[in-house]
Parts: structure tokens; sequence; C-alpha cells
């Protein structure tokens, strides 16, 4: 009965594989040279094929496309739009107060010349 076991316990951590060069190895041994194969492939591929970026890219042109469509870019033009014409309001009307204050000092210069002409000094 212990060789059994023995022999069962064999068998549960070493099952057999076949490779391709006809010996026999553990699949565990299988295995972790399929997973180094695997990550060494990764390894020697271009950045730019990476998936992880192609996801990125995906999802930073999905967002891009979605803004656009809900009027994002044009909400911030309408707001420019907007800032502009309102600092060409103030623009005109502090060229009018000026106009205005300009009339004030030459209707008040003459009044001085009228007022000196007059003889009070």
């Amino acid at each position: 009965m212990p060789a059994q076991a023995a022999t069962d316990a064999t068998t549960d951590v070493e099952f057999l594989a076949e490779t391709p060069s006809g010996t026999q190895t553990s699949t565990k041994d299988h295995l972790e040279s399929e997973k180094l194969r695997l990550e060494i492939a990764t390894l020697r591929r271009a950045w730019w094929q990476s998936p992880t970026l192609a996801a990125t890219l995906v999802a930073s042109l999905v967002t891009i496309c979605l803004s656009w469509a809900a009027g994002l870019f044009d909400l911030r033009r309408d707001q420019i739009t907007l800032e502009t014409n309102r600092a060409r309001f103030e623009r005109d009307q502090l060229k009018l107060e000026i106009a205005n204050q300009e009339q004030q000092k030459l209707i008040l210069e003459g009044e001085q010349r009228n007022w000196r002409a007059s003889g009070n000094r």
C-alpha cells in the first residue's frame, strides 16, 4: 500500500508530456519553458505593437469622437466667441466714454476762456 501512495503522489505531481525532440519531460517544465518562450516573444515585439498601447489609442480616439459628437469643442468655441464679443463691446463703450470726456473737456475749456475773457480772474 505505501508503494501505491508513492506512485499516486508522483503521478499527481509529474504528468508526463511528449516534447518535440521525442524525450519525455514533466508538464511543469514544459509549461515553464512555454511561458518563457511567450515572454521572450512579447519582449521582442516593438513597443507600438503592444496591445496595451492599441487599447489606449482606441480609448483616446473614442473619447475625442464622443466629445466632438457631444458638442464639447463647439461649446468652447462659442465661449471664446462670446468672450471676444464682450471684450469688443467693452472696448467700444470705453471709446464712447473717452469721446464724451473729450467733449466735456472742450466745453469746460470754452467756459473757462469765456469766464476769463469777461474779466473774472
